[in-house]
């Protein structure tokens, strides 16, 4: 298995939250863009396998797929045979 961690924004600032709450947050970096490149993944919003395309088009190793694979689970196989892309599946166990 590989973990590889997700990014989130709160105040155009890298954080995490504990358990969500926005009274417990840690800040990691102060660049979005910074960080991002630490890990060359994208994800978020990501619900069409157009948006999927987009993403690999514009330059993203990786994609991670959140919410979507529970709505969409056709999803998974349509961008892993169509568009050969790396997946990534998130989990939050915090």
């Amino acid at each position: 298995m590989i973990i590889i961690p997700a990014i989130d924004i709160y105040d155009n600032k890298v954080v995490r939250l504990s358990k969500g709450d926005f009274k417990q947050i840690t800040f990691y970096n102060d660049s979005p863009l910074k960080q991002a490149k630490v890990f060359e993944n994208v994800g978020g919003g990501i619900s069409e396998l157009k948006d999927i395309e987009v993403l690999l088009k514009s330059g993203a190793d990786k994609v991670s797929l959140n919410t979507s694979i529970v709505k969409n689970p056709e999803l998974i196989t349509q961008a892993s045979t169509l568009l050969k892309a790396e997946l990534h599946f998130p989990l939050n166990l915090s």
